[in-house]
């Protein structure tokens, strides 16, 4: 991605990074996903679960809170974050 966006006008530098992981399942891949996640979680501030089913994306994301003590978030269509 960029080294930097524009935000009401001021460069910003980025500081977030972004991975997707192709072919898993919430549901039937979950314990693949939390090992994943457990890997990364001292560098985590937050973990965004944005593909999959309802009931399943809840039930990861909830699992990842309580078992590994990271911030899920499943975001709602047109919601903002702050990622600072």
């Amino acid at each position: 991605g960029a080294p930097t966006v524009k935000i009401f006008g001021e460069e910003i530098a980025v500081r977030c990074k972004r991975r997707a992981i192709g072919g898993y399942s919430a549901h039937a891949d979950q314990p693949k996903l939390l090992e994943w996640v457990r890997h990364m979680r001292d560098s985590l501030r937050s973990a965004f679960i944005i593909q999959g089913e309802a009931e399943a994306s809840d039930a990861l994301a909830q699992k990842i809170r309580d078992e590994l003590a990271v911030k899920a978030i499943i975001p709602k269509a047109g919601e903002a974050y702050d990622i600072i």
